[in-house]
């Protein structure tokens, strides 16, 4: 899945200035605040990060403070949030009190000490609810302490969570930015490559001989243990589609098709208006929550052989993909080999 800027004054006339609200804000976001931002220590610093996958709150509570420094996820950290953050959100933002930040790229608000932990948390969930059309039950919260520092590393840009402050919970080690300062991530967003236009590779009939190991992968993926964390990820040239085994009740699987944001300039030649409206048809949500297309797939609904013909389609229709180059596999084994020897 940031927070350190400077120290500006805002008041959300609707939030911060004592209005009551309607339904009470989740109770993991009022005892997170409670945990680490009321409660103080001098060696330490509490950090409470709400968030749905890449679209996060997070606020810092340090002694060296004299504000709680709440950020929301920004443009410069995660350039696909565009996608999400239109200009009449940009705007609700805006009235709720955040403002951008151009050292950290994510949107800022100092919150007084003084304030409650009901209308915190109250301000927490609407930035969530109304800005990034976050649901509630899919809302996590993440409440840490980590040594006092007045400069906390930060997820590097190009990242889901990028821009925010690096805790043991992302797993974000290796991609850690030095510093307080966010490093923008420029060539993802301006790489280009000749391989944007796939060729047609004359004399294959692609769902032969694709679909059978397609179908093999997803069922290796579908069989395999939840703690192995297992995915496969189909590979054509500058485009792909990756899927691993759902994580809740249903066993469905969950599935990704790459986005330009994820890739730059050689999807985006691919990716026109009218095959963006392919996916979306096909059910897949735009970026926003994560950087590329998404979508599950229920264990009712859809078996492996079934999937890898939605897959391979999508391939095929969306991106373009005539069966050249030969398609890889990428797993979580780290290893990248041909499909079909």
């Amino acid at each position: 899945m940031g927070l350190l800027g400077r120290l500006t004054w805002f008041c959300a006339a609707t939030l911060i200035c004592g209005v009551a609200f309607a339904d009470p804000p989740p109770v993991g976001i009022a005892e997170g605040v409670k945990s680490v931002l009321i409660k103080e220590e001098k060696t330490k610093d509490g950090v409470l990060t709400v968030h749905d996958n890449n679209l996060f709150v997070q606020c810092l509570g340090s002694h060296f403070l004299p504000a709680w420094r709440c950020e929301a996820a920004g443009f410069e950290g995660q350039p696909w949030l565009h996608h999400v953050l239109t200009p009449e959100r940009q705007a609700l933002l805006a009235t709720i009190g955040f403002k951008p930040d151009p050292q950290f790229g994510n949107f800022i608000l100092m919150v007084p000490k003084t304030t409650d932990v009901d209308t915190l948390a109250a301000l927490i969930l609407r930035v969530l609810t109304d800005v990034y059309a976050v649901k509630p039950e899919d809302i996590d919260v993440k409440a840490e302490w980590l040594p006092f520092r007045r400069c906390h590393r930060r997820i590097m840009a190009g990242h889901d969570l990028g821009g925010a402050i690096l805790t043991p919970t992302f797993g974000f080690k290796k991609d850690g930015g030095k510093g307080c300062r966010l490093e923008s991530d420029t060539d993802a967003q301006n790489y280009d490559d000749p391989a944007a236009i796939i060729p047609a590779a004359r004399g294959i009939d692609v769902d032969a001989r694709y679909l059978p190991a397609m179908t093999n992968e997803l069922s290796r993926v579908e069989r395999a243990d939840k703690a192995l964390k297992a995915y496969v990820i189909f590979i054509t040239g500058p485009a792909y589609v990756q899927c691993l085994r759902g994580d809740g009740a249903d066993d469905g699987m969950y599935c990704e098709a790459v986005s330009e944001d994820a890739v730059g300039k050689p999807i985006e030649r691919i990716l026109t208006p009218e095959r963006k409206a392919k996916l979306t048809q096909a059910g897949f949500a735009p970026p926003g929550k994560v950087m590329n297309y998404s979508r599950f797939y229920p264990a009712g609904q859809y078996d492996m052989p079934r999937l890898a013909k939605v897959l391979l389609g999508i391939l095929k229709d969306v991106y373009g993909y005539q069966g050249a180059p030969p398609m890889k596999v990428h797993t979580e084994t780290g290893a990248e080999h041909p499909l079909v020897p």
